[in-house]
């Protein structure tokens, strides 16, 4: 169901928060900030990128090093985003904010900041999805 992918994206997503801020360089953790903070450039235009947000998801597994938990979550990670209502991109842009403090809150390794970013993202996502 719905709410079991919900816990299991959580879950996986937590484990994931924790291992990027543990075992991600520091140079790693930059470039997850710039990435973040295009994307709240391009937010400012109200221009919400797929691309963008896709790279900053699969940066954020990479660099936690877990090939198992990077290869779980990408099998359904985006199912969100197949639900945008008439393919309308514009809903995201809500997320973008948590982005960049989830980049920021690694960087500067602040786990229950990153775990509260991570949290809201896949909360409106699921929002969405529930629609």
């Amino acid at each position: 169901t719905l709410t079991e992918m919900e816990g299991l994206q959580n879950a996986l997503d937590h484990e994931a928060v924790k291992n990027a801020m543990e075992r991600g360089t520091i140079q790693e953790k930059d470039q997850l900030v710039a990435t973040a903070t295009e994307m709240v450039r391009l937010a400012s235009d109200n221009l919400y990128s797929h691309v963008l947000d896709r790279s900053f998801h699969d940066s954020l597994y990479k660099i936690g090093r877990n090939n198992a938990i990077e290869q779980m979550i990408r099998s359904y990670r985006f199912i969100q985003q197949e639900d945008s209502q008439n393919g309308n991109d514009s809903i995201w842009l809500a997320t973008i904010p948590q982005h960049l403090a989830l980049a920021q809150a690694l960087k500067d390794c602040k786990l229950a900041a990153a775990i509260q970013a991570i949290d809201e993202i896949n909360e409106y996502g699921f929002k969405i999805a529930r629609k």
